[in-house]
């Protein structure tokens, strides 16, 4: 009985500790200056490729660099107010992906998605709202070392 119940523990342990929902990246880095424009924000140029921008549909601005991957940008007045537009406008797209997550952290809203090597992360920093699309390991990995809001832990 006590082998039982000595497995059933290890098992749920590795269990929790294999279901850290924490964020896999450092979001917590300051936020950019109240009066950036998303062109101040996304880099001008990834390895060459220059960022072709558009304005979402939704609102919030749009870097593509090649067709493999972007980094959107929007500026919301409060943080709340950033949560609920995440929430309502880009995070249809992140539910369409069969592996995501959209939750509240340590204080930290975050969502993200991913599929075949597709991968979408996206958060709320303050009152800026922050999405890296990713269409390979390879593209994702490229906005995380480009990007100045996000770094690895």
């Amino acid at each position: 009985m006590a082998k039982n119940c000595l497995f059933l523990y290890v098992i749920f342990s590795i269990f929790l500790i294999s279901c850290n929902i924490s964020p896999e990246y450092s979001l917590n880095i300051p936020p950019p200056p109240n009066t950036a424009w998303p062109e101040d924000i996304y880099p001008d140029q990834i390895y060459g490729i220059k960022a072709v921008v558009s304005t979402k549909e939704y609102g919030g601005k749009e870097a593509k660099y090649g067709n493999d991957k972007s980094i959107y940008v929007a500026r919301m007045s409060t943080k709340e107010e950033a949560i609920s537009f995440f929430r309502e406008n880009i995070l249809p797209e992140f539910d369409s992906l069969p592996s995501n997550y959209c939750g509240i952290v340590d204080n930290q809203f975050y969502a993200k998605a991913n599929e075949n090597g597709k991968t979408f992360y996206g958060w709320v920093n303050n009152r800026y709202i922050f999405v890296l699309k990713g269409y390979s390991d390879k593209a994702f990995n490229e906005l995380i070392d480009n990007f100045a809001y996000i770094s690895r832990k």
